[in-house]
């Protein structure tokens, strides 16, 4: 039972496993016997216990490698985002910026539908008092004058 299991776990193949029978069964091998299943058991153990720390060690490199493949790819979604935030900013920024321009058109069209209101209203002022005749007065003088000033 004893020498099965150590055949066993160290994968002794059939011929060697019949040198075995051949060696330890006959009056010389007899004595030896036991002094060499202990070895081989110790053997075996040894065998075991390397193929275990063999085994952990794989695991563990496995278990390395897969924690930096996983912070490497939480690094990399890490980055994606930032990096939608940034686009995600700088439309915003595009659209304020496209805001500010429209605003800055609506006034610049308010202001010259403004002069050229005033412009009208200065003109008919100086026609309408030349066709009559009449002398300016100090008020229409004034603002004809600044409204020329302000505007030309």
């Amino acid at each position: 039972m004893r020498l099965e299991r150590v055949w066993s776990i160290l994968q002794v193949p059939v011929t060697a496993k019949l040198d075995w029978v051949i060696r330890y069964t006959g009056e010389e091998g007899c004595d030896l016997f036991e002094p060499a299943l202990q070895a081989w058991e110790q053997a075996a153990a040894a065998v075991l216990e390397r193929e275990r720390s063999a085994h952990m060690s794989h695991l563990y490199r496995c278990l390395i490698v897969r924690v930096i493949v996983t912070v490497i790819a939480i690094a990399i979604v890490i980055v994606i985002v930032i990096l939608i935030v940034i686009v995600i900013l700088i439309v915003i920024l595009i659209v304020i910026v496209i805001v500010i321009v429209i605003l800055i058109v609506i006034v610049i069209v308010m202001v010259m539908v403004m002069v050229t209101a005033w412009t009208v209203a200065s003109n008919f002022m100086v026609a309408s008092s030349m066709s009559q005749g009449a002398e300016d007065d100090d008020l229409t003088c004034s603002i004809h004058g600044l409204v020329l000033k302000a505007f030309t």
